[in-house]
């Protein structure tokens, strides 16, 4: 930066030209990197609560972090998140907006807005927000994004979208097992038993954690659609012992 200044100093500028060097240096310079690096280790530590699950101590994190950068579309998308995790949707809202604003290719702000209106019940908006997020994501997408997008659709009563989400879930992390039960539940509704019964063979093997009660009970129901009463049965004795070890843990 030293050598930068002194070649200034010996230089004739065009004004334009002055204009750029003096934005290039105070964009560098310590009062305004310090802000800006004290705004990315308080972002870290808040990411770090929220893996833990520490969402409340997380937010004076990222108020700070706001604070010291304001323009972080990062940080306002992070903070709408942990709102929303506390179940102040109001607030979640207006971070994400703001985050938006800042940066319009954020597809994880999109998709966050979405759960807000999702939880608002404006399903078909959640659904058109959420679309945007995935088109801007690369194909970088979550299961979960998959999953929720599955899930407002079956509010819709649109059984066909919900089953080709919940398979867009499993395209994308096949070793995530719930969307496999969750499948095989619109199944059950739509009448398709032997499909259900393939989805829930699956998400009951290990590592799965998918409760082996709620597998066995959903596929005891399907076998007695089939008429298969002699499977169903022994299901759901074992559904039933599965619970009686659970209320023996408690």
């Amino acid at each position: 930066m030293r050598r930068t200044c002194i070649a200034l100093n010996k230089t004739r500028l065009s004004p334009a030209l002055a204009t750029f060097a003096l934005l290039l240096l105070s964009s560098c310079s310590p009062a305004t990197a310090a802000p800006l690096s004290r705004a990315s280790e308080s972002l870290q530590m808040a990411n770090s609560l929220i893996a833990k699950n520490n969402h409340r101590k997380a937010l004076s994190y990222l108020d700070r972090a706001i604070e010291l950068d304001p323009k972080s579309a990062e940080a306002y998308c992070q903070r709408g998140y942990v709102h929303f995790s506390l179940e102040e949707i109001e607030l979640a809202e207006l971070d994400l907006n703001k985050a938006i604003s800042l940066d319009p290719r954020m597809a994880e702000a999109y998709f966050q807005r979405a759960r807000v209106y999702g939880e608002k019940g404006k399903v078909d908006l959640a659904l058109s927000e959420s679309a945007k997020g995935i088109a801007l994501s690369g194909g970088k997408c979550r299961s979960h994004w998959f999953q929720d997008r599955a899930a407002w659709y079956a509010q819709k009563g649109d059984n066909a979208h919900a089953i080709e989400e919940y398979s867009r879930s499993i395209q994308a992390d096949p070793k995530d097992f719930w969307p496999y039960f969750f499948r095989a539940s619109i199944y059950y509704k739509t009448g398709s038993y032997s499909k259900a019964i393939s989805d829930l063979n699956i998400a009951a093997k290990p590592p799965s954690n998918v409760s082996l009660g709620r597998i066995r009970s959903l596929r005891a129901q399907c076998y007695d659609k089939l008429g298969q009463h002699d499977l169903a049965a022994k299901d759901r004795k074992e559904a039933n012992s599965d619970a009686l070890k659970q209320m023996a843990d408690f």
